[in-house]
């Protein structure tokens, strides 16, 4: 699907192509995120590094979703190391099922970012890493406004892109690994009962 858009400074050339969501609202239905971030995952040889602010397998009419999750499996099975980042918002709640799960198949390790309180007192929703990207063996990354849940995807209005540039993608999972191998976040462990962080108004 490249090149959509080629773009050329300083002697490094970027191809570049947008994705969007709901695919019902997209004249060209190859543009849609979904696909597309699969396709993206599935290319992967060595390694997917992914960080969204939010991570579900349950949809909000409580039907199942696992495309990414399968994704990521079928990704580890080929021998790709998989690496994931989700915000501890996710802490205690149903999501931190799956996420366990994922973290217990052999190449997949998943971490919370937790991001402590400001100095001067609690904001409520903030505070948090609202990331939402991908970047697949540092050569190619998707950057999008879509978490890692079924709505973004079918319900509502999203906006990305897929660029291949080696030097870009690394720029992208350097940024990843600030925060990998940071303070701030923890592995996920299948034994442990997390509970959840308090995001909402403090009464």
């Amino acid at each position: 699907r490249f090149p959509a858009w080629m773009v050329g400074s300083g002697g490094d050339t970027v191809w570049m192509s947008p994705t969007a969501s709901p695919r019902t609202l997209i004249p060209d239905s190859t543009r849609w995120d979904e696909p597309n971030i699969l396709s993206l995952i599935s290319s992967a040889r060595n390694e997917v590094l992914l960080q969204f602010l939010s991570y579900s397998t349950t949809a909000r009419d409580r039907s199942h979703y696992d495309s990414l999750d399968n994704a990521m499996r079928r990704a580890a099975e080929r021998g790709v190391k998989v690496k994931l980042i989700v915000s501890d918002w996710e802490k205690g709640s149903p999501s931190d099922t799956p996420l366990k799960s994922l973290s217990s198949v052999p190449n997949i390790e998943v971490k919370f970012s937790a991001i402590p309180e400001w100095s001067g007192g609690y904001i409520s929703y903030a505070r948090v890493e609202h990331c939402k990207y991908i970047c697949v063996d540092a050569k190619t990354f998707w950057l999008g406004t879509s978490n890692a849940e079924k709505s973004y995807f079918y319900t509502s209005r999203n906006l990305g892109v897929i660029a291949h540039s080696e030097k870009l993608a690394s720029m992208v999972k350097e940024i990843f690994m600030k925060s990998w191998t940071g303070p701030y976040t923890e592995l996920v462990k299948p034994g442990v009962e997390y509970q959840p962080r308090e995001h909402g108004e403090r009464k």
